[in-house]
């Protein structure tokens, strides 16, 4: 099985010496390696010493529900590399689902013709950049939606299996909590290395160690910026936003970035992005 491997830029950044999450220290031995965006992603960017045992188990298990869940076979099939060296092959096959008037049933595919589906997830953006006052009730208004990496493969999987039809769904057992909680480490966790710890005010530390108030409608969102076409695998950017109380650090992430969204004309729009409110940045 040959897939072609996609990886972002690589980058070590600095050690911490404390954990970024609830500031624990420690001698850098008991403190681990923080991947901005997971290595199970592709994620290349390093944030030595930074995380203590406690919080890096929670954030893990956040991690492997959105990256077994949300991208799953995806991973595969767009040959993002494995995180750890014992797990470096794929499967050479997956399930996928048929159906037809009798049922489902299950059927083997090779990977490289897995019409696998990628999924994304859409809500407005965080209430913070508006200016809004800080909201616990949750994160309202989102919607999942999926499309085949490959379309022409679903047209192809249903000629093999003649008279069923490729059964590709958008249910998971992911929230959309557990995503935006996703981002948000990602967001915290870039914006330390960008910036240093203890030179911004945090938001998202609640939200990361899900400790309420997590405030995640008002702090995690849909970008307010424009998505233009990029040819990173995963895009993360830190810059400031002013409103009239606070200057905000705000992260954009654009994960899968260099890949476009094909709907069933053929039209090509870019990944979704994210705003995650990192933190307050002292102002001048």
């Amino acid at each position: 099985m040959t897939i072609v491997q996609r990886q972002m830029r690589a980058g070590v950044y600095p050690p911490v010496g404390r954990c970024i999450y609830c500031g624990a220290d420690g001698d850098r031995s008991e403190l681990k390696i923080e991947h901005i965006i997971p290595g199970g992603l592709g994620g290349r960017l390093e944030l030595p010493a930074s995380s203590c045992l406690r919080c890096e188990q929670e954030t893990h298990a956040v991690e492997g529900r959105v990256l077994g869940h949300i991208y799953g076979i995806s991973r595969a099939q767009l040959g993002v590399r494995r995180e750890k060296k014992g797990k470096a092959n794929w499967p050479s096959t997956f399930p996928l689902t048929m159906a037809d008037a009798a049922g489902e049933s299950a059927v083997q595919v090779v990977t490289e013709e897995h019409p696998a589906l990628l999924r994304m997830i859409n809500w407005p953006p965080a209430g913070a950049l508006a200016g809004a006052e800080l909201d616990d009730s949750g994160i309202k208004g989102a919607m999942m939606s999926g499309s085949s990496i490959k379309p022409g493969l679903v047209r192809k999987t249903a000629k093999v299996h003649r008279g069923k039809r490729v059964f590709l769904t958008t249910k998971t057992k992911v929230t959309v909590d557990d995503f935006a909680r996703f981002l948000a480490k990602i967001g915290h966790s870039f914006a330390v290395a960008e910036r240093g710890l203890g030179t911004f005010t945090p938001c998202l530390i609640n939200a990361v160690l899900n400790e309420p108030p997590t405030h995640l409608a008002s702090l995690v969102g849909g970008s307010i910026v424009p998505t233009p076409a990029a040819p990173d695998l995963h895009e993360i950017e830190l810059r400031e936003e002013i409103t009239r109380r606070h200057t905000l650090l705000v992260v954009r992430i654009q994960l899968f970035a260099d890949i476009g969204i094909v709907d069933p004309n053929g039209a090509i729009t870019p990944m979704p992005s994210y705003d995650v409110v990192a933190g307050l940045a002292p102002r001048s």
